[in-house]
C-alpha cells in the first residue's frame, strides 16, 4: 500500500486500487507522486512491470513519478502462477481498470490540480497504449487528466494499413482448435526472450514468460491483431498506408538497434506522424534487441527524458522554450 506521505520517494512499491473483477491489476509506484508528470509504463506479452526496473532511477531522480502494473494473468495480476484466463482477454477491460487507478491516483495525491500523462508501452504494450488513448483521452481530460506524450518503444502504428506484419493477418484468422496454435505458442516461448541480446535480460524474460498460460500468449497476441485496419484492396509494397490520423500527442518512438523489422515499421510511423505536423521523434538504441527496456534500460530512459525535455509539457520537472504545440 502506498502510504499517503507525499514527498517520500518509492521504489516498486504496490500501489493499491480498488477494483473486483478479474481483469483486476497489480499496480508499482516509483518517485514522488506530486512530480507533476506521472509516466505510465506497459509491459508487453508475456513480460512484467520489471522489465523497466532499470529505467526507474534515471526517470525518478529527474523527477517523474513512475506508474508500472502487471496486466491480467501475468506476474502478480493472477490467483495463482500460470492461470488460465475465465473469460477471453479484453483490453477495453484492461483500459477500465487502468482509467480507475489513473483517477485513483489522481484522488489520492493532486486532487485539485491535473495530472500530466505521458503513457508508454513495450511491443503489445505499445499497441495497448494506443488504443487506450485512442478511446478514452478525451474522457481523461475532463476528469483532470491531461495526455503529454505517447511513448512507444518495439512496435508499430495501431493506423497502419500497409506493409503488413504477416503474423497479424495470421492471428485474426487462426481458429482456437487449429492444429497450428500450439506451434505457434512453441515458437513464442522461444523466440520473446532470444529477442533480447543479452544472455542475463534473455534469461529474465524466460523467468517472466514463464509465469504465463499458453493461452494468455495467444489471445494476447489476438488482441493485438484484432486492433489494426483491414488490408487495402490495393497497395504497394513500399509505400507506408496509415488509416484516419495519429494520436494529436507528441509521439517518442523507439526501439533496439538490432530490432530490424521493427525500425522499418516505426520509421514509417515517424514519418506519417510529422507529416501531420505533430511533434515526435525517432530514436534507436545500441546494444538492445526488441525487448529494448531490458537490454538497454538506461540509455533508453535517458531518450525519454530528453525527448520530454524538449516539450514543455506542463507541470513536468523539465522545462524548455521548446513546445510541441
Amino acid at each position: 500500500m502506498v502510504q499517503d506521505t507525499r514527498q517520500c520517494v518509492y521504489y516498486n512499491t504496490k500501489f493499491d486500487v480498488k477494483h473486483c473483477d478479474e481483469s483486476s491489476l497489480c499496480y508499482f509506484i516509483s518517485g514522488t507522486p506530486l512530480s507533476g508528470t506521472l509516466i505510465v509504463l506497459i509491459h508487453g506479452t508475456g513480460g512484467s512491470h520489471s522489465h523497466f526496473d532499470s529505467l526507474l532511477p534515471i526517470l525518478v531522480n529527474t523527477g517523474y513519478c513512475v506508474l508500472t502494473c502487471d496486466l491480467p494473468y501475468h506476474g502478480e495480476s493472477q490467483p495463482e502462477i500460470a492461470s488460465r484466463p475465465i473469460h477471453p482477454i479484453s483490453f477495453d477491460k484492461i483500459a477500465e481498470n487502468l482509467s480507475h487507478a489513473l483517477e485513483t491516483y489522481k484522488q489520492l495525491y493532486s486532487p485539485q490540480k491535473s495530472v500530466n500523462l505521458v503513457l508508454g508501452g513495450i511491443s503489445m504494450g505499445g499497441f495497448f497504449v494506443q488504443a487506450c488513448l485512442r478511446q478514452r483521452m478525451s474522457a481523461w481530460k475532463a476528469l483532470g487528466l491531461n495526455t503529454g506524450a505517447i511513448i512507444a518503444m518495439g512496435c508499430n502504428s495501431i493506423h497502419l494499413q500497409s506493409p503488413r506484419m504477416e503474423w497479424m493477418d495470421f492471428f485474426t484468422t487462426v481458429m482456437d482448435n487449429s492444429p497450428e496454435k500450439q506451434q505457434i505458442i512453441d515458437t513464442l516461448r522461444m523466440s520473446i526472450p532470444m529477442s533480447s541480446v543479452d544472455p542475463i535480460t534473455q534469461a529474465k524474460a524466460t523467468h517472466s514468460l514463464n509465469l504465463v498460460h499458453d493461452e494468455i500468449l495467444f489471445q494476447y497476441l489476438v488482441a493485438c491483431a484484432s486492433l489494426v485496419p483491414k488490408k487495402p484492396s490495393f497497395s504497394s509494397p513500399n509505400e507506408f498506408q496509415f488509416q484516419d490520423q495519429p494520436l494529436p500527442v507528441p509521439h517518442i518512438l523507439l526501439h533496439g538497434d538490432t530490432d530490424i523489422l521493427t525500425e522499418s515499421f516505426m520509421s514509417g510511423w515517424f514519418a506519417w506522424v510529422q507529416e501531420n505536423k505533430i511533434a515526435c521523434t525517432l530514436n534507436r538504441i545500441p546494444n538492445a534487441g526488441h525487448l529494448v527496456c531490458l537490454d538497454n534500460g538506461v540509455t533508453l530512459a535517458q531518450s525519454i527524458v530528453d525527448s520530454l525535455s524538449a516539450w514543455n509539457l506542463e507541470d513536468s520537472p523539465i522545462h524548455s522554450s521548446s513546445s510541441p504545440f
